[in-house]
């Protein structure tokens, strides 16, 4: 069984390609309730719960000097995001699309002089759903 590095990777919106530092909040959870039914000692149900939130997709960027980028307007509905992993080779090994998201902040990271990082634009969207693209086929 082969293991997927995760340092390959493009995202797109509108089928315009947008290269990354790093991206976290890829996850899918759900809250659930335990009910203790009287007269049943050896365990509790669970069930679960309606989704009570969005989630939070973490992107990090390198600033540069093009022009326009979606990200920078905060408020901005952006329809849908695909986020596609490659292997060494340039083949699309894992394909994520999250669906409904809002941009919720920007931040440029912090500037210290004694350090000679490169100047990066932090951002966070909020979305509704993301599905894991079968890419078998």
């Amino acid at each position: 069984m082969d293991v997927f590095t995760a340092f390959h990777f493009v995202i797109s919106i509108d089928n315009h390609v947008y290269g990354f530092k790093k991206v976290s909040g890829i996850a899918r959870d759900i809250e659930t309730h335990q009910y203790q039914e009287g007269g049943c000692n050896d365990y509790v149900h669970i069930f679960p719960k309606p989704v009570s939130s969005c989630k939070t997709l973490s992107l990090e960027k390198g600033v540069s000097q093009s022009g326009f980028f979606p990200f920078y307007f905060i408020g901005e509905h952006i329809e849908s995001l695909t986020l596609e992993v490659r292997d060494r080779k340039n083949v699309l090994v894992k394909k994520y699309m999250f669906h409904h998201l809002i941009v919720t902040k920007w931040e440029v990271q912090e500037l210290n002089a004694t350090d000679n990082g490169l100047l990066i634009d932090q951002f966070e969207l909020q979305y509704e759903e993301f599905t894991v693209v079968d890419i078998s086929k």
